[in-house]
């Protein structure tokens, strides 16, 4: 529906396994039923560009940064194909 659409990798790679396991310490996926959120959560802004650049990289996606709280941030975005892969 005129997005780009989503790139998912064809084999596991430091960047992902990176990516992966930042999600395991510091992120999750939920479904809502009719929406996917995929969030990680983050102090460090640096930290979060970097996670953004990993997506689109590895996925051709470029998520928000929002800020959550006073000193904290996250990287939010809703995406079916990376939720359900």
């Amino acid at each position: 529906k005129g997005l780009t659409p989503t790139k998912l990798p064809k084999f596991l790679s430091p960047k992902l396994s990176y990516l992966i396991g930042f999600m395991c310490g510091d992120g999750h996926f939920v479904d809502y039923g009719n929406h996917y959120l995929i969030k990680m959560s983050e102090k460090s802004l640096d930290q979060l560009y970097f996670l953004k650049s990993l997506f689109k990289h590895l996925f051709n996606i470029a998520p928000p940064i929002f800020q959550i709280y006073k000193g904290g941030y996250a990287l939010q975005f809703g995406n079916k194909p990376i939720f359900v892969r």
